[in-house]
Formats: C-alpha cells, sequence, structure tokens
C-alpha cells in the first residue's frame, strides 16, 4: 500500500542520496502537446523538506525548461534499482525559479558535484516547492548491477567549449518540439530569436548567425562512436 507525506522525511532523503539514477517528468498545458521524462545521474539537492533543486547539463533540447516556464508543473522518481529493499518515491512539486549560472549562490553551487557547475555546459538550476511525497513497493522494478558513469556528456561539452555554448543555446535550446519557448530565451533576451522546424524538431535563429557556428552533433556522435569501442 502506498503511503502519503506532506514533505521529504530524513528516511527518504537517505534514500535519494543513495539512488543513482533519478526522473524527470513535464508535461505542457495543452492536451496536444507532447509529455517529456528525462533520465538524470547527478544534480539533486534537498534545500528543506519541501524545497529541492536541480542542476542543468546543456544538452540537444530543453523540453524540461520549456515545459517549467509554461506551467512549473513537475514530478520527480526515484526508485531502487540495486539490492536492497524495493521502494520507489514520487516527489510532486511547481517550478518556483529557473536560475542563470551567474545567479546562484555560491552556497547553493557547493551543494552540486564540481564538475557540473565548472562545466562549460552548466545551464541553470530550477527551484522546485514539493507538495505531495508518495511512497510505494516498487515490487515490479528489477535488480540492476551498477558499472559507472558515462562520461559522453561532460566529455562533448568540454570538446565544445564555453565559448561556443550561447549558439548552440540558441539553436539547440530556444524552443521545445511543440514550438514552446526554452532556456535560450533566458539567456538572450534582447535576440531576436526565430523558430524553424527541421526534421521534426524546432531550432532557433537569429540575425547574423554565421555559416562557422557550432550547432552540429556530429563531433559528438563520433566522440561517443569512439567511447563505446573502448
Amino acid at each position: 500500500m502506498g503511503k502519503l507525506l506532506n514533505g521529504i522525511s530524513t528516511e527518504d532523503a537517505a534514500f535519494i542520496a543513495k539512488q543513482r539514477l533519478y526522473f524527470v517528468a513535464t508535461a505542457p498545458s495543452s492536451n496536444e502537446h507532447h509529455i517529456n521524462m528525462s533520465p538524470r545521474s547527478d544534480g539533486f539537492q534537498i534545500v528543506n523538506e519541501n524545497v529541492v533543486a536541480i542542476c542543468d547539463l546543456s544538452g540537444s533540447a530543453a523540453e524540461t525548461a520549456a515545459h517549467l516556464l509554461q506551467n512549473g508543473r513537475i514530478t520527480i522518481m526515484f526508485t531502487n534499482m540495486e539490492k536492497g529493499p524495493p521502494k520507489i518515491l514520487r516527489l510532486y512539486g511547481f517550478n518556483t525559479q529557473i536560475l542563470l549560472p551567474s545567479e546562484c549562490d555560491q552556497k547553493l553551487l557547493d551543494g552540486f558535484p564540481s564538475e557540473m557547475t565548472a562545466s562549460p555546459g552548466f545551464r541553470a538550476v530550477y527551484y522546485v516547492h514539493i507538495h505531495r511525497v508518495t511512497q510505494s513497493c516498487g515490487f515490479g522494478v528489477p535488480i540492476m548491477k551498477f558499472e559507472k558513469n558515462r562520461t559522453n556528456l561532460y566529455d562533448s561539452l568540454n570538446m565544445r567549449g564555453k565559448e561556443k555554448m550561447p549558439k548552440y543555446h540558441i539553436f539547440k535550446n530556444a524552443f521545445s518540439i511543440d514550438g514552446l519557448p526554452g532556456l535560450a530565451h533566458l539567456y538572450n533576451k534582447e535576440t531576436d530569436i526565430r523558430p524553424q522546424l527541421e526534421g521534426g524538431y524546432i531550432f532557433g535563429h537569429y540575425d547574423g548567425e554565421t555559416d562557422d557556428d557550432d550547432t552540429d552533433d556530429s563531433d559528438d556522435e563520433n566522440e561517443n562512436k569512439k567511447t563505446m569501442k573502448k
């Protein structure tokens, strides 16, 4: 039988700290748009029993941020997939603030892994107010053995470098797949970013962009292939 709590207990905080993987789900307001779920392995900080913060690294999309900017709704799920008692923990919340790296104080940054906050791809922190916490059995979740964390994301962000990230954000992180404004609009409030549908995704373009803008992921994909062969 499930258990309902009003906040994150000490027991649940200890459970969260042991998990190597968690999931973040968000949804746009329109029932014609797409729900999103993202797996994450790091960057989760409990501020207090009803507030958490999520550190976000740059990727080839920004669905979570676009949904949070529109309506703030978010569900975070942790589940034990290793040896030990089965358990699923869901945190239901509402985004109260999106901070860009320059807006984060040192105390907040110190609560995240330094490799995340030092990465050229560190793009935002999401503050979430948790209003409902539920525990359920997790009897159907398989037991799996952890091998190691992937380094592909960090490798690709380091290869791109901090100086190339602003253009990448505009191209990849300006719009959700449904055309909702994404994180790039927070970074570039004075830039007129235009949406353009390409291959089922909506990319951002702006006046003055040049052919040498590094927005292609082909180098990242090649690096991933090399990593897989090792």
